[in-house]
């Protein structure tokens, strides 16, 4: 297996990453920017009944978009999460962070042609949190706090949804 798809890889088990190998860490920065520009965008899916039973967290665009198309593997919090399995992500409503500052910074930094527009305020997809850790090689972890081991990224069709803190049930 290339080092390239080591990282996004889970082990046999389906148990959350594989191991790290000897270097990896270092040559991480190197290979983050081709790693993020070569993506497929995650697949679509159609609404099912048991997504409509899935708890919901709210992401602030344009980290939402980031994450359900497959390119930010990590999910920052201050807080710990017992939660494994599928998890429906939410898009925010608030604009704080659609300035071109940070698309100009994400763009730079990761390589990702991210849209000028996202949708606000609705659940937009679906992942699966395989770990919560509190150091990663992933460009995306922040070195503080919690990170979210994200895997398998689907889109949605968009349902508006009003969003809440920590985790939750959404009125779907």
């Amino acid at each position: 297996m290339s080092q390239t798809h080591y990282y996004y890889a889970l082990n046999r088990k389906g148990e959350g990453p594989m191991p790290q190998h000897e270097g990896y860490a270092a040559t991480l920065p190197r290979l983050g920017r081709r790693i993020m520009s070569k993506k497929k965008p995650a697949p679509l899916i159609r609404w099912s009944a048991g997504l409509h039973k899935l708890k919901a967290i709210t992401i602030r665009q344009p980290w939402a978009w980031l994450v359900v198309n497959g390119y930010k593997d990590i999910e920052n919090r201050k807080w710990a999460t017992h939660h494994r399995g599928p998890l429906l992500i939410h898009a925010g409503s608030n604009r704080a962070d659609l300035h071109i500052a940070v698309k100009d910074h994400i763009e730079r930094k990761y390589g990702v042609k991210i849209p000028d527009e996202y949708v606000m305020g609705a659940i937009i997809g679906v992942v699966d949190v395989v770990d919560c850790v509190t150091a990663h090689p992933s460009p995306w972890f922040n070195k503080s706090g919690f990170g979210w081991v994200l895997a398998r990224p689907r889109r949605l069709p968009t349902r508006p949804c009003k969003g809440k803190l920590k985790i939750f049930e959404p009125d779907l």
